[in-house]
């Protein structure tokens, strides 16, 4: 994982959303140094405090540490078939008939 990219994911995310990066911290009971002990010591946050991160932030954490470039938080299976099917101009009458099993 780098670091600096995740706490500059994280300060641009919080910029794009509104909302403080001491606010998001606060809220989320992290400390205040966080990001910038990830940019200038490379210090690597736990999992915990990643996945209360990008909780708040309403992203997966696969994205905030640049394993995948989208932010959508990951679909269960049956709703993933859906939206594909829907993407993909399928006919949607029998996606969603799959998927409540009529």
């Amino acid at each position: 994982m780098n670091n600096s990219y995740t706490a500059n994911l994280i300060k641009n995310l919080c910029k794009e959303k509104g909302v403080s990066i001491k606010t998001v911290l606060e809220d989320c009971n992290i400390r205040s140094s966080l990001i910038h002990d990830m940019n200038k010591k490379n210090k690597t946050p736990s999992t915990e405090i990643l996945e209360k991160i990008a909780d708040y932030l309403d992203v997966s954490i696969d994205y905030l540490v640049g394993r995948i470039n989208t932010a959508e938080k990951a679909l269960p299976e049956d709703e993933l078939n859906l939206l594909n099917a829907y993407r993909e101009k399928k006919d949607m009458q029998d996606a969603v008939k799959k998927l409540l099993d009529i």
